[in-house]
């Protein structure tokens, strides 16, 4: 069976086994109504605010309000594959809006956050990487853009869901490594950009971002589907996407001008 193939069997076994209901209102239907397909496709990028930690500057597309809990559940946990493409482009949306927000247009290599190995093997397939796959398809042919799984998990982790931050740095604080393998040679001129579905505290985005950046790779930042509320602000993401200010850009000593560039560019010089 072809790939192509797989995927649509995939969608098709996905809906049956979600039966005949948009899984956004779950109104009768097949696969994503056409409410829930605009509302998605209407939402546009916004920066996630300071203050997640030591998590990279993130951008996100929607807030995780039911809508998204429903369709990132349903791709993850029921197999509806057929949810990939469209939330792959909210992502794709995410990263192009951080490569604008840094002034970046050289090559990029999206990073997908690795999923516990458990749940790669209950799910059949890793939804980040499927997600991330998908995203840079999209990007492509106005972006340089290849999706290298750099990451696995050193040791097992807790399930994230309903963990505190506190607890959720701590289960994830050294749970990563780099996958072996040279990573110089094809990352020379490239930025890092890390890519998951959802992110709550920034805990496993900042963890991933340690662990290349001790490698000597240049993470630019961050891009996610959507962002769960902070509970300290009670707010998901930022009003409008605008030029990461200057408390997103971290480690980067004094300004030399009134612009501070970002970390990842240092001595990479502006591509536009």
């Amino acid at each position: 069976m072809g790939a192509q193939s797989w995927r649509a069997w995939s969608a098709a076994a996905g809906d049956l086994l979600l039966g005949a209901v948009c899984p956004g209102c779950r109104q009768p239907g097949w696969g994503l109504c056409p409410a829930c397909r605009a509302d998605l496709t209407a939402r546009r990028p916004t920066l996630v605010p300071n203050g997640r930690g030591s998590a990279p500057m993130t951008m996100a597309c929607c807030s995780y309000d039911a809508l998204l809990s429903r369709l990132v559940t349903a791709h993850k946990e029921s197999g509806a594959l057929g949810l990939a493409p469209v939330l792959a482009a909210r992502l794709a949306a995410s990263v192009h809006a951080l490569l604008r927000a840094a002034s970046w247009s050289g090559p990029v290599v999206l990073v997908p956050v690795p999923s516990a190995a458990a749940a790669v093997r209950r799910r059949g397939y890793d939804a980040t990487a499927t997600l991330a796959r998908s995203a840079a398809r999209q990007l492509r042919p106005s972006r340089q853009v290849r999706v290298r799984s750099l990451l696995a998990q050193r040791r097992g982790v807790r399930d994230q869901a309903g963990l505190r931050a506190a607890e959720r740095q701590a289960n994830l604080t050294g749970a990563l490594r780099l996958r072996r393998g040279p990573v110089r040679g094809w990352s020379e001129g490239a930025v890092m950009v890390l890519v998951d579905d959802v992110v709550t505290t920034g805990s496993s985005l900042a963890e991933a971002a340690r662990v290349l950046q001790a490698a000597g790779l240049a993470v630019l930042g961050a891009a996610t589907v959507a962002a769960v509320k902070d509970p300290r602000t009670g707010h998901g993401a930022a009003s409008a996407v605008t030029r990461p200010p200057a408390d997103h850009r971290r480690d980067v000593g004094p300004a030399r001008s009134s612009e501070t560039t970002h970390p990842a560019l240092e001595n990479r010089g502006r591509q536009d």
